[in-house]
């Protein structure tokens, strides 16, 4: 879910302007300008205004992917070890099983068209493989930055 303040009329400020998501107990709340002081009631016009928008994948529709095709193909051809193709594309829905059949870059191109991002992956790899995996890509791994470990591997093909 992305959730997008939108911009207020031309002169006005978007300073003081914050939005707080809280996904607690299946409820959304967002809320314009600090909590701490009394709700705008809107009689004096829009208080705020928010595009809520729901997506499947990490990069909400129209952002800008994160790797190049080129960079991508080289992602996943660096992740085709210990059956990671056949994983994602379970995880992913693309397959009842952890096989894939057929060209690899089909499952490229399914991945990007359905705006998964190469960070969404390294986030669902188990430590064993994400360490496997830094150690062929030259990445220094830290299970305890796991943060860190996935923006270095995403600057690594960024190069």
């Amino acid at each position: 879910m992305t959730v997008r303040p939108l911009r207020p009329a031309q002169g006005d400020s978007l300073s003081g302007q914050a939005v707080v998501a809280r996904l607690g107990k299946g409820m959304l709340e967002v809320q314009f300008g600090d909590a701490s002081r009394p709700p705008v009631d809107g009689s004096d016009g829009l208080a705020g205004a928010a595009d809520v928008i729901f997506h499947d994948g990490w990069r909400p529709p129209l952002g800008k992917p994160e790797l190049t095709r080129t960079q991508y193909e080289a992602f996943m051809k660096d992740m085709d070890f210990g059956e990671n193709y056949g994983l994602f594309a379970l995880r992913f829905n693309f397959s009842v099983t952890h096989k894939v059949t057929g060209p690899k870059r089909q499952w490229v191109d399914k991945l990007m068209e359905a705006g998964i991002e190469p960070r969404e992956m390294l986030y669902s790899t188990y430590p064993p493989q994400m360490q496997e995996f830094c150690k062929r890509i030259g990445v220094r791994y830290d299970p305890n930055d796991e943060e860190g470990t996935v923006r270095a591997c995403i600057a690594h093909y960024r190069k």
